[in-house]
């Protein structure tokens, strides 16, 4: 993605380019439209950190207190679909709130930050 200044910003295997207009992953482009490549590029530069849905939705339209949540909501998951390869980042709702671009971690990787060798598991026998 790009940084404050517009330039491409590199997230692992996806890069988002404004001055191309577009998103790769893998090398392949990912055929945005205008609006799923600058909601895109307002997640990116933030990556692993809330954006604030107000600080989406105003790409939508000019009034930010304006109802638009079914739209944004639209357009975040169109952009879900578009970016489905490009694991390890995924697009995570935070309700009411916003959303995030995070990397996303396997089930075997989050049972690894929670558990420790010779932990007691819920049924009380070892993992």
């Amino acid at each position: 993605m790009t940084d404050a200044e517009g330039r491409t910003v590199r997230l692992g295997n996806l890069v988002v380019d404004p001055a191309r207009a577009d998103a790769w992953i893998d090398g392949q482009p990912v055929g945005l439209t205008y609006v799923e490549l600058e909601l895109l590029i307002r997640l990116a530069a933030r990556a692993g950190r809330l954006v604030r849905r107000e600080d989406l939705s105003s790409l939508l339209t000019h009034d930010p207190s304006a109802e638009r949540s079914v739209p944004l909501n639209v357009h975040i998951s169109r952009l879900r679909k578009k970016l489905r390869g490009s694991r390890p980042w995924t697009i995570k709702t935070v309700w009411k709130r916003g959303y995030m671009l995070r990397e996303e971690t396997t089930a075997a990787e989050a049972d690894g930050q929670h558990s420790s060798p010779g932990a007691i598991t819920a049924k009380g026998e070892s993992p």
